[in-house]
This record gives C-alpha cells, sequence and structure tokens, in this order.
C-alpha cells in the first residue's frame, strides 16, 4: 500500500524504521507494471487476469476472506486488494467485464457497484523475467563456491534450500 502511494503524485508522509527502509523493493516501473487497472465494458481475458493477479503477488484461494488472496468460480474473480477497504467481484460476460462491485465478506453481497479499480500488487517481491534469470545464475555460482568450504551433510542441505527459494523466485510465490 505504501509503494502504491509512493508512486502516486498526492504528497503523504511516511514513517518507518531503518530496517524497512533498507529491505528490497522492485523498481518503480516494475511496480507500476504490476498494477491491474479494470473497467466496466472493458474486454479483458479471464484467464490472464488471474495469471496476472498471480504474478502480482495474490494467492489463490478458495474464498477471499482476507487482503491479497484472490478466488474464481465461473465467470467471476474476487479480489481483496489491499487498497480497498472491500474485496472486488468482477463478472464477466465471456471476456467482457460485466460489472465491478464491492461486497461484504459475510454475506457475500453487495455494498457498491463502481466502474473502474485499481488492483496494486500484492508483494514487495516483484522481479522482472530478466532479473529472475540473473538471480539465479548468480546465486548458482555462488553456491558452487560456498558447497566446496562444506561438510557433503551440509552441502545437500544448503542446495536444497537455495534450490527451494530459487523455485519460489521463479514460480512468483
Amino acid at each position: 500500500e505504501t509503494m502504491a502511494k509512493l508512486t502516486s503524485d498526492e504528497p503523504f508522509v511516511c514513517i518507518m524504521n531503518t530496517a524497512a527502509a533498507c529491505r528490497y523493493v522492485p523498481s518503480p516501473s516494475i511496480f507500476k507494471k504490476c498494477f491491474i487497472q479494470l473497467k466496466t465494458d472493458d474486454i479483458q481475458d479471464y484467464e490472464e487476469l488471474k495469471q496476472a493477479l498471480f504474478l502480482a503477488g495474490y494467492t489463490p484461494v478458495k474464498r477471499v476472506d482476507q487482503p491479497l488472496t484472490y478466488a474464481s468460480r465461473g465467470g467471476i474473480i474476487d479480489v481483496y486488494s489491499i487498497n480497498y477497504d472491500q474485496p472486488i467481484r468482477i463478472e464477466f460476460f465471456d471476456n467482457e467485464i460485466e460489472s465491478i462491485r464491492f461486497f461484504d465478506i459475510a454475506s457475500q453481497r453487495t455494498i457498491q457497484k463502481v466502474d473502474e479499480v485499481t488492483i496494486v500488487p500484492a508483494g514487495s517481491y516483484l522481479f522482472a523475467d530478466e532479473e529472475i534469470s540473473e538471480i539465479v545464475q548468480v546465486v548458482n555460482e555462488e553456491l558452487t563456491k560456498q558447497k566446496t568450504k562444506l561438510e557433503p551433510e551440509l552441502q545437500i542441505q544448503l542446495e536444497n534450500q537455495i534450490n527451494e527459494d530459487l523455485d519460489a523466485i521463479v514460480n512468483h510465490e
């Protein structure tokens, strides 16, 4: 949410500790690229929207009941974007967005219909494909160097952990 505010032209005050200020954040261009803007009557491929949500860090669930998740069924995608107080329901008719509305989690009833929404990325670990390739290459080179300094059983543990982490990055998890 803070990163989304940083990309807007509106002034605001942001207070944070040093650790938060020093942690990795994606470049503003990659972060903005992951914004998903939807309007009623727009043509939007249903499966592509689900993929875009996943790549933006949203977790697929059976039913949306907390922020940073999405669910799909039939011609409906529910998304709980961090920049809104209520989740969003997007109804499709084929590849056309038929309606967009905010809904109540408990009752599943519509709170308000809207013509458009902007869904901000759900995570701060957003990498371009080129960055992922570079990360994998550099980490594998360093892993090869470090393994020689360890005993065989520790080499296997380190390699398994690194490969698990790299798989998560490659799969945008």
